[in-house]
């Protein structure tokens, strides 16, 4: 069989492949395969103006994204319009697991983000040992941080994150002229210590389903603050996979 009828991704080839029908240039043996690869060949895929009577008689919409053709010899080549990304979404919300909850949970005040996915691992604070009280100047606001005395440089760095919202590997934290980091932070900890943070923001997800969130990144490869604005912007999954896949 032919280098030119295998999957475009994983290079597998069956005896029912399908086709993008706009360039009919690329084949792929799964849904799967031609969602994780129309990021990249919207680029270069060429909208088809005019169908044959034929290939619009051959339609059938069977409540896939794609429609199965009858084998022809050794590989049928099925001709369809490029990914139907409403039903892509939903099939990928089809596909959570039943017994998966609806995850609302995680709110900022006992989580952290950290690589677009939200931690719970921040430090106990204790009144009854020794701390140190601190400013932190962050988009044009003050904060009042108690900082405990036996925390590390990482547990510093968690707390920042949670308080000031911005992802942890995103915070630039300066004191005295100087950029600190997870290792020399602990050091510059004291009473009255000003700091200064630059990052941004996490983007607002109060009554957002996490999950859809996820499947965003997941699916249209990018990051949180992306994806959580393209369900603002949308209101549901499905659309927000179509507006990023605009980009």
């Amino acid at each position: 069989m032919s280098d030119e009828t295998k999957c475009h991704v994983c290079k597998t080839q069956n005896q029912i492949m399908k086709r993008c029908t706009r360039c009919h240039s690329v084949f792929y043996c799964s849904k799967e395969c031609q969602i994780s690869d129309w990021k990249t060949h919207r680029q270069i895929c060429q909208q088809i103006n005019a169908r044959t009577k034929s290939s619009e008689t051959s339609y059938k919409d069977d409540g896939s994204i794609f429609t199965e053709g009858k084998p022809q010899g050794k590989i049928t080549i099925c001709h369809r319009p490029v990914v139907d990304f409403h039903k892509a979404a939903k099939d990928l919300q089809n596909q959570k697991p039943q017994t998966e909850p609806v995850n609302r949970s995680i709110k900022p005040e006992n989580s952290y983000l950290h690589s677009n996915q939200y931690k719970t691992d921040l430090p106990v604070f204790y009144e009854s040992e020794p701390f140190c009280e601190i400013t932190v100047k962050c988009n044009k606001q003050k904060k009042k941080l108690k900082i405990q005395n036996a925390w590390s440089g990482d547990d510093i760095l968690k707390v920042f994150s949670n308080k000031l919202n911005i992802s942890y590997e995103k915070i630039k934290v300066i004191n005295k002229g100087k950029i600190l980091t997870c290792d020399t932070i602990v050091s510059a900890i004291s009473n009255k210590a000003i700091f200064q943070v630059i990052g941004e923001q996490a983007a607002n997800e109060d009554g957002l389903d996490t999950g859809d969130v996820d499947v965003l990144m997941k699916q249209m490869g990018v990051d949180r603050n992306e994806a959580v604005m393209a369900l603002r912007k949308c209101g549901d999954v499905v659309d927000a996979i179509i507006e990023l896949g605009k980009k």
